[in-house]
């Protein structure tokens, strides 16, 4: 919530000072793939210090991600003489398998010598997890289509992951991406932010935007410019819209029936509306 901390700097700033805290024997455990979090963790000097992400120096490395609608695999390379771990996940989207990553680097700084016995039982528990409503939840949609229900918040960051994974999710199935998303509030610089999300819609091929709300007129209107010029992958259809009542029926109007749908937006946009209308087959 960059509103009160001014900038992604203040946050990442506000979180790593945790650490600060730290006995002698405490472990902490941040990701390698954010540069301010990993230059947090160098700095920490008599600490313990574990790393999970795709970087190449990170503790517990994530790599093989392989998303679809049936959820993802991935595997997890450890340092030391362990194993690589393979996780077959329910979860939709890369976040999904970065918290694994996170998950596994917090059991390993654990004490104990059982690490391989504790990696079984948590590989078991990770491949048995359900998403909960409004978090990545994904659900077919008609007779081919697939609803992604992301309508629990959203800040720039998500938004970009959750993008990232629609795209990659559709890939997988040959479908339409569309992206309905509502505004994202609380933010420092809201136009910026909300135009970065329209042009990243159009540089990563999403077919549809569906921008619902004040702020997000800037990402329908940055993505409408980049449609026509040299960052499109291939043209982006753009609607904007003042609430999320005509949402739906827009994408029952306009999207291919095996389209695969995200709905996202922050909470005061309420846009589990769409995901209620869009699985009724009907307007809210």
């Amino acid at each position: 919530h960059t509103e009160g901390l001014g900038d992604l700097e203040g946050v990442v700033q506000e979180k790593t000072s945790l650490w600060q805290a730290l006995g002698s024997a405490g472990v902490a455990v941040g990701n390698a793939d954010d540069p301010g979090v990993a230059a947090a963790l160098a700095g920490l000097q008599g600490r313990r210090r574990l790393r999970f992400g795709c970087a190449d120096g990170a503790d517990v490395r994530l790599t093989n991600v392989r998303l679809g609608r049936g959820g993802g695999h991935l595997s997890l390379q450890l340092g030391g003489d362990l194993a690589p771990v393979d996780v077959a996940l329910c979860l939709l989207g890369e976040a999904a398998a970065l918290d694994c990553a996170a998950a596994v680097a917090c059991l390993l700084a654990l004490p104990g010598d059982d690490v391989a016995r504790r990696l079984a039982k948590a590989t078991t528990a990770m491949s048995t997890l359900r998403p909960v409503p409004g978090r990545m939840a994904g659900q077919p949609w008609g007779a081919s289509g697939f609803v992604i229900d992301d309508t629990y918040n959203a800040n720039p960051s998500s938004m970009r992951m959750s993008l990232d994974a629609l795209v990659r999710i559709a890939s997988d199935s040959s479908a339409s991406a569309v992206a309905v998303l509502g505004d994202m509030g609380e933010l420092a610089s809201p136009e910026q932010e909300h135009r970065a999300i329209g042009t990243l819609c159009v540089q990563l091929g999403v077919d549809l935007l569906v921008g619902v709300g004040e702020h997000m007129v800037h990402a329908t209107r940055a993505a409408a410019g980049a449609a026509g010029g040299r960052l499109a992958a291939h043209p982006t259809r753009v609607i904007h819209l003042r609430d999320a009542s005509a949402a739906a029926e827009s994408v029952l109007r306009l999207a291919p029936p095996e389209a695969t749908v995200l709905v996202k937006g922050s909470r005061s946009m309420a846009m589990e509306r769409v995901v209620h209308a869009l699985l009724c087959g009907a307007s809210p």
